[in-house]
């Protein structure tokens, strides 16, 4: 974890707390081949699916979420996406080529993690997340994750001021 200044623009500073994510990725069709994937994932994080799908017309982020146990919240969501859900949508009918990444996130920052999945969310607007989950970013404004390793379609880094209801800060008017 870093905990620094920032400095962007003509050299306005700001203090950051970084979240490195090293992703890894692997291709399902089944929810057999989730379980043997994140069989021994053992710490709590982050987990996205991504595919092609009819509302995309390329390879993107379908669904965000977290847990604190990866390794069996993940094949629960791939169930739940891919058959049926609650209210009798059938939702991956209309997906193919679809991968699961995930991330753990190292114990010093794993209060961070519902933080860490809703700028995720607000930045990726996958189609299969609720879409009241969609709203402005409210959490810690300096923020910043950076998405490593087989990262696939996430986007490299987000600064959570960016994503704030009302974007970025306005750099301090003692600067010229």
């Amino acid at each position: 974890m870093f905990n620094g200044n920032l400095s962007w623009g003509r050299s306005s500073e700001a203090q950051g707390l970084f979240v490195p994510l090293w992703w890894r990725s692997a291709s399902v069709e089944k929810a057999a081949q989730i379980d043997d994937v994140v069989r021994d994932v053992t710490r709590p994080g982050v987990y996205a699916f991504e595919g092609r799908h009819d509302a995309h017309s390329n390879r993107s982020v379908l669904y965000i979420g977290s847990s604190q146990t990866l390794s069996q919240r993940i094949p629960q969501s791939f169930l739940t996406l891919s058959y049926q859900s609650s209210n009798d949508r059938w939702y991956f009918s209309d997906c193919w080529d679809v991968k699961v990444l995930y991330a753990e996130v190292v114990e010093e920052q794993q209060e961070l993690i519902p933080h860490i999945e809703r700028l995720l969310i607000v930045a990726h607007a996958p189609p299969f997340n609720n879409h009241a989950v969609r709203s402005p970013y409210e959490g810690p404004q300096n923020l910043i994750v950076m998405n490593c390793g087989e990262k696939r379609h996430l986007l490299p880094t987000l600064v959570a001021d960016y994503y704030q209801k009302n974007g970025w800060p306005e750099p301090p008017s003692d600067r010229p």
